[in-house]
């Protein structure tokens, strides 16, 4: 159990926290759910580690566009070409300040909707707080990312090198690729620390909210891996 007369743990405790101690860690998050500065500080993160990699994007969008104005000759403008990578390159920085909160506040809304068929009903904003530390797993694929995208002569922006996408050979295409995309251990691995984090503020064994959130996760990735184009 929490101590009320205990110091609260710091921004950067919780963030190592929440991945060598998790449950320990987010009792203290769910009975203190601060989280203002902690997703200050991964949105700048996140920012901090996406900026590195748009030279590189830059060129994979413009080579995509060339090849798809091999197909479609009203692409083939240059100046065309560049409007289009410079908006791509706009919509990665954009993606990467909103993409933090947006993501925490989808897991926060999914568990209280788990909630409203529960008997104690929880604010939402501390489902949020759990959703932000538990982001953190998150932080380091995209280190990943960051750090293959800058070793890489021409990295694949199409998939995260953390995901199981590695194993396939480079430009698979089909279905069972497109679903290797969307496995990506820290992705589980946040969706754990979520899971985790609302069956302690509910009083519900984490099976239940683990298999929950695993199950919806599974019919997105379905969904999506259906509907991507097969690469070529």
């Amino acid at each position: 159990m929490e101590n009320p007369t205990a110091n609260p743990a710091s921004v950067w405790q919780r963030f190592y926290g929440v991945l060598l101690n998790p449950r320990q860690t987010l009792e203290e998050i769910t009975s203190r759910p601060n989280w203002g500065w902690a997703l200050l500080i991964i949105t700048i993160i996140n920012i901090g580690l996406t900026l590195p990699t748009l030279p590189k994007l830059k060129v994979f969008m413009l080579e995509t566009i060339q090849r798809q104005a091999q197909q479609n000759p009203a692409l083939s403008s240059a100046q065309m070409s560049d409007m289009a990578a410079v908006s791509g390159l706009v919509g990665a920085v954009m993606g990467a300040a909103l993409v933090p909160a947006l993501t925490c506040l989808l897991f926060a809304l999914l568990l209280k909707l788990f909630n409203l068929f529960t008997a104690e009903k929880i604010p939402l904003r501390r489902f949020f707080a759990v959703g932000v530390y538990s982001y953190t797993p998150l932080l380091l694929a995209l280190m990943i990312h960051t750090l293959v995208v800058l070793l890489s002569a021409h990295p694949d922006f199409t998939a995260s090198p953390s995901s199981l996408y590695a194993f396939f050979p480079a430009g698979a295409g089909g279905f069972a690729a497109n679903l290797a995309k969307q496995v990506d251990p820290f992705l589980l691995w946040s969706i754990f620390l979520n899971a985790l984090g609302g069956s302690l503020l509910m009083r519900k064994p984490v099976r239940s909210t683990a298999c929950y959130l695993f199950i919806l996760w599974a019919v997105y990735a379905v969904i999506i891996a259906s509907r991507m184009p097969a690469l070529s």
